[in-house]
């Protein structure tokens, strides 16, 4: 029985499996499941033309290591960006609104210094789901591309605070129980 060679392109290691052992349950993971979207880091798209801005962006988000990211320069870099990549939501800037007609096919969040022009290209563009400041803090950014994308999240504390209570509370049984024991068994 022959190896075929489309079984991890890329391991590099020939000849595995070996033939005859296994041969039915291998799986090769680009033949299994073509599109498996739905379990990846939603991917969003930053674009805008302001490198200390786009950066900052950029590095906010991925400390918050939530999204795959990606940050283009121009409308034109983002129409080309969304064909070998295609992102779930865009944070466009608003500078490069000014004056064009954009139609983008994917939630977006307008990037704005102030609140006028943010609200007036944010009503102009299709898609759009409101505007940010371009110096909104993480925490801001999460929420709108989160709400953007209808993703709910659990905040830290509350998944702390419920632990607490849980393990409050078995420690509780456990020295009921020890108590109970020495109670019964030593002391009687």
């Amino acid at each position: 029985m022959a190896v075929s060679q489309d079984i991890e392109p890329h391991s590099g290691a020939r000849g595995y499996p070996l033939p005859g052992v296994f041969n039915r349950t291998v799986m090769s993971p680009t033949r299994a499941m073509a599109n498996n979207r739905a379990i990846t880091r939603p991917r969003i798209l930053i674009v805008t033309p302001h490198p200390a801005i786009g950066a900052g962006i950029e590095t906010v988000l991925r400390l918050e290591d939530l999204y795959d990211l990606r940050r283009v320069a121009s409308l034109t870099d983002a129409a080309s960006a969304a064909e070998s990549w295609p992102a779930d939501a865009a944070l466009v800037d608003g500078v490069l609104l000014e004056g064009h007609a954009v139609k983008l096919a994917i939630p977006s969040y307008i990037l704005s210094g102030d609140a006028e022009s943010g609200q007036r290209l944010a009503e102009r563009v299709p898609g759009a789901r409101g505007w940010l400041p371009k110096d909104a803090p993480p925490a801001r950014l999460v929420a709108a591309i989160d709400r953007s994308l209808g993703i709910v999240r659990v905040r830290n504390d509350v998944r702390g605070a419920l632990g607490m209570i849980v393990a409050v509370i078995i420690a509780i049984a456990f020295v009921g129980a020890l108590a109970l024991f020495i109670w019964r068994f030593v002391l009687s």
